[in-house]
């Protein structure tokens, strides 16, 4: 045997859990001081802000009191109160995605463990393994679906690319525009998830690759789960519908049941019992005539647009008046969004 031949070192599963259990416990660290040293740096680069009447350096976390305060030191109080609600919108996303790592990290943890200490985790099946961590894991998996899809299925993770995949769910999905079209976020959130499929493909690649080959893996990606996406869209909808059927079909057969009980004699009601139950009936029917009626008159008749005339040059009264028209148009047209908008 040569002198400089490696020699392969042979580790007890017990070694290879403490192993990993030391570089779980130094990711969390580490990723707790990053969170620290940015939250610090976010505060020390504006305390450079200085009043206008005073050499004394202005504290961004205590702004003027507003005793007694001129138009300029209203002016800097305004520009403090942006800068610290900037601030604290900034920690608040830090503090979200350091918890997202640090859950990442568990589940990594938890998936090697598996994977060492039970033989049988290794040959389970996809959605056996995705059903054993979702016990403990669920809101990770119900958020990061791609994430634990390739952690647990495929035993790939790798944290840069998560957090190059938490920035991007930050500004494709938190400042989605308003006037947004139907299927907006849907198809955001399947690009997000394409885009981190790339990002780990990027990382776990030793050979250098072209730019070509990473879009090659995004295309593929992003076909899948526009396909998974579809598909399961597809049986959500057929469950709504079955239930709905089926209950309009126990209700009807409920009532002809009833009915039946009743003229046969098999069963009857006291009078009161009766009075009420058919003072609900014709309710029922009041209301299901009068809202078919509404919806007729909404399909037919046009909407007529109010209209003003302005006298005179007061330009503040007609700016109010376009607002208000402005509110209400926007309550009138508003929807609740959905993932399926």
């Amino acid at each position: 045997m040569r002198r400089n031949q490696r020699i392969k070192k042979k580790y007890s599963t017990a070694n290879e859990s403490e192993f990993f259990k030391n570089v779980y416990e130094r990711n969390i660290k580490k990723l707790k001081e990053e969170h620290d040293n940015y939250v610090n740096s976010l505060y020390i680069s504006n305390t450079d802000s200085k009043n206008d009447n005073s050499n004394d350096k202005t504290n961004i976390s205590t702004p003027p009191t507003k005793q007694y305060m001129s138009p300029e030191q209203e002016k800097e109080e305004e520009r403090i109160k942006k800068e610290l609600d900037r601030i604290n919108k900034l920690k608040t996303n830090s503090e979200y995605m350091v918890i997202a790592l640090m859950e990442a990290e568990k589940l990594w943890l938890a998936v090697k463990i598996a994977s060492i200490n039970s033989g049988s985790f290794l040959v389970m099946s996809d959605e056996e393994k995705i059903d054993m961590v979702h016990k403990d894991f669920a809101e990770f998996h119900n958020n990061f679906p791609i994430v634990t899809k390739y952690m647990v299925c495929k035993g790939q993770y790798n944290q840069t690319a998560f957090k190059k995949f938490l920035k991007l769910c930050e500004e494709r999905l938190s400042n989605a525009p308003s006037d947004r079209k139907k299927g907006y976020m849907e198809e955001q959130w399947i690009e997000c998830q394409a885009q981190y499929v790339k990002y780990l493909w990027e990382s776990i690649q030793v050979k250098r690759h072209t730019t070509s080959d990473a879009r090659k893996v995004y295309q593929e990606a992003y076909r899948t789960l526009t396909n998974d996406f579809k598909r399961f869209k597809k049986l959500h909808e057929d469950s709504e519908a079955r239930i709905k059927k089926d209950k309009l079909k126990h209700t009807t057969e409920l009532l002809k049941e009833a009915g039946s009980r009743i003229v046969t004699g098999a069963q009857s009601l006291e009078l009161t019992r009766t009075r009420d139950l058919v003072n609900k009936l014709r309710d029922k029917k009041y209301k299901q005539n009068s809202d078919r009626t509404i919806q007729q008159l909404r399909d037919t008749v046009k909407f007529i647009p109010p209209k003003y005339v302005s006298l005179g040059k007061d330009e503040q009264a007609q700016m109010e008046y376009e607002y208000e028209l402005k509110q209400a148009n926007t309550k009138k047209n508003y929807k609740p969004m959905s993932l399926f908008s």
